[in-house]
């Protein structure tokens, strides 16, 4: 994994600024303004950063870095001009928010930061009572559809942490709940459709394990809803994309978790194809690579189950192994990884153990 380099502190409130633009326009002038955001230092600083977030499980935090990292790669490839191009229809004009807004949106940055550098719950219900104050305002209606659902999706953000926090399903029922409106507004051809798409499939996933454990019945609902959003997030996004890999692993999980439900094995195939996809499809460097791999040994472990073939028990110890060894030790996932390498190599002696007597 690439380590941050001696210019970091230089590039946090740099990137921040990036990231927290409230509109494309808004995000090239920071670029512009910026150069050093497409050198290979930045890159190599995010990729440390998406590997720390992996490592403190702060899932969402590394989904938003690897997009924005994707995005000033594409920048790097194509040229500022052409990134933006794709990501904003020329036909539509640059849309300033009202100040009243914009102000309102600088509040709820500083508390939903506050909440993320201190864990503050007061900043975290100034942050939500802020955006469930501005999505009520009548000039949001009068956006253009993009920045409507661009803020609906931000909105659906800040009740995700209020999950991870306090574990309250209403969370998640709400942010599922602005993502749907945010997908549902964004029209077909719109580059943003398949993330907004895929938060609403993760989002979905999260909350049938919930509703589960009192309604399985409803989960289960829910369960095919997350996979239905995340099967149009898959097929609407193109190869190069950097995105497709981990909407392809999303929707390898949701199937493979519905697997788990109905016992299904189409689904277990399905789950496993989708898996190696995501792996072929991601760079070595990634540090998303060893989690697909990860992914992808256990389903082949559980068709091992199935059908006791022993090459499929042998492929998926490989996997392990190579995510153990993609892995460092200090990593909360290392552990885990290694448990399931040690448990197939196990089951590997056993088996030889057998044919031996």
């Amino acid at each position: 994994m690439a380590q941050p380099p001696d210019r970091h502190e230089e590039f946090i409130p740099i990137l921040n600024e990036f990231m927290q633009a409230e509109s494309w326009a808004a995000s090239r002038q920071v670029l512009e303004k910026n150069p050093v955001l497409l050198s290979e230092e930045m890159d190599a600083f995010i990729e440390a950063s998406i590997g720390r977030a992996h490592e403190i499980q702060e899932e969402r935090l590394a989904y938003v870095l690897t997009e924005y990292r994707a995005f000033l790669r594409r920048c790097r490839e194509v040229g500022i001009e052409q990134a933006y191009a794709e990501r904003m229809p020329a036909q539509q004009p640059e849309t300033e928010l009202p100040p009243a807004i914009e102000e309102a949106l600088y509040i709820i940055q500083e508390a939903k930061d506050l909440f993320l550098s201190t864990g503050n719950a007061e900043a975290l219900d100034e942050a939500i009572s802020g955006w469930e104050a501005l999505l009520e305002r009548k000039e949001i209606a009068e956006l253009p559809v993009d920045l409507q659902a661009a803020l609906l999706s931000n909105a659906g953000e800040i009740y995700l942490y209020s999950f991870w926090a306090r574990e309250n399903a209403q969370g998640l029922e709400k942010a599922s709940e602005l993502f749907r409106q945010a997908a549902e507004l964004t029209p077909e051809d719109s580059p943003d459709l398949a993330g907004f798409l895929n938060n609403l499939g993760v989002t979905l996933l999260d909350l049938q394990m919930v509703q589960s454990q009192d309604d399985p019945e409803r989960g289960l609902e829910t369960l095919h809803e997350a996979i239905q959003h995340l099967r149009k997030a898959v097929a609407i996004t193109r190869e190069e994309d950097a995105e497709l890999a981990m909407y392809v692993n999303n929707l390898g999980v949701a199937l493979r978790d519905l697997y788990r439900s109905t016992e299904e094995e189409p689904l277990l195939q399905e789950a496993t194809s989708h898996f190696r996809r995501a792996v072929e499809l991601t760079p070595e460097q990634d540090p998303n690579l060893a989690r697909y791999i990860n992914n992808l040994g256990i389903a082949l472990g559980a068709l091992y189950t199935l059908h006791g073939n022993r090459a499929l028990l042998e492929e998926a110890v490989s996997h392990f192994r190579r995510a153990v060894e993609l892995t460092p030790e200090e990593n909360p996932a290392y552990e885990r990884y290694l448990h399931n390498l040690r448990e197939g190599e196990a089951e590997l002696q056993e088996l030889d153990a057998e044919n031996a007597s």
